[in-house]
């Protein structure tokens, strides 16, 4: 499994980096809105929008910009920390033999 987790690893990364020159390629000679067909099916150059993901201390700066007391602001993130769900997820974690023993 590690062996294949590697290989896959090697693939993505090998994949991005053809991507990544595949655009430059493209932006250079201005072929943006191209498709690209393939043997099962095409390509086509898109943007897509990728939202950051929340964290607390985004929500802190954020409410602190619009709310100037500063214990309301802490007093709302104690309550979202509290409210904040969480589950177990049942999983298989492998662990190596140490070499000490």
């Amino acid at each position: 499994m590690k062996e294949l987790n590697r290989q896959v690893k090697a693939l993505r990364e090998e994949r991005n980096e053809l991507e990544e020159q595949l655009i430059q390629v493209a932006q250079q000679r201005q072929m943006t809105h191209s498709t690209i067909s393939i043997s099962d099916g095409r390509l086509k150059f898109v943007e897509t929008t990728v939202q950051e993901p929340l964290s607390y201390r985004f929500l802190q700066e954020t409410l602190s910009e619009i709310i100037p007391n500063a214990d309301q602001v802490r007093q709302i993130m104690d309550y979202i920390r509290q409210k904040r769900g969480s589950r177990r997820v049942p999983e298989i974690k492998r662990f190596f033999h140490s070499d000490d023993h």
